[in-house]
């Protein structure tokens, strides 16, 4: 459907459990054959939220407006909506399947990977997206059909990963440089990576095998 939805996760006083709100109306516009498409939602340090298209080449902010007052404590029938903000980034490439996008805690980078053609796509967002829109300034080459796109900072500055599932690969990517600096062998069919909250001493992080039915 393209839409997202919206859950009560802090329990209102009416309701016994927390409780499915309901969907957003379509946050992308449908490809030539009418499919829409949602592949991941990232959440900003500052909070924003931001959606990937899968049938599409953006990624756009998702704009809440709720019923003013506590949201907890307002009546069931007060409408909540969401509706695609105006912060958004399209890559320069022909094709589709947005993955994800990860911003640099500087706040002025971000980074986009693009499934088809297999690509990270770096942003300017140093200007005002307001006056001049983000802009695409590098366009690194990834490994086939990438799936997951996530930061990590293990003490030596943020480092970006693509998880290759059909390569069996991690790849490693500098988004300072930017470029790749390195390519972790991870087993058959690598797919959601985990990170622990600080990396202390001695910092692992974990893959799950989804082809191999293991974790490393």
């Amino acid at each position: 459907t393209g839409r997202i939805s919206l859950f009560h996760v802090k329990r209102p006083p009416w309701l016994s459990v927390p409780t499915f709100i309901g969907p957003s109306s379509s946050l992308f516009s449908a490809d030539a054959k009418g499919n829409f498409g949602i592949t991941s939602l990232t959440q900003r340090a500052d909070g924003a939220i931001y959606a990937a298209s899968r049938y599409g080449i953006t990624v756009v902010n998702v704009v809440t407006s709720f019923p003013p007052g506590d949201i907890c404590s307002n009546n069931p029938e007060t409408p909540i909506t969401v509706s695609p903000g105006s912060d958004s980034f399209t890559t320069p490439l022909v094709g589709a399947e947005i993955r994800g996008i990860q911003f640099l805690p500087e706040g002025n980078r971000a980074f986009v990977l693009q499934r088809t053609p297999p690509a990270l796509v770096g942003f300017d967002i140093s200007t005002a997206p307001q006056a001049y829109g983000n802009f695409p300034s590098d366009v690194l080459e990834t490994c086939s059909s990438p799936t997951f796109l996530q930061a990590y900072d293990a003490g030596e500055g943020t480092r970006l990963y693509v998880t290759c599932f059909d390569a069996g690969q991690i790849y490693v990517f500098d988004p300072y440089v930017p470029r790749l600096i390195g390519v972790i062998n991870a087993g058959r069919g690598p797919a959601g990576l985990a990170f622990p909250p600080s990396p202390g001493a001695h910092a692992v992080a974990y893959i799950v095998g989804f082809s191999a039915n293991d974790m490393a």
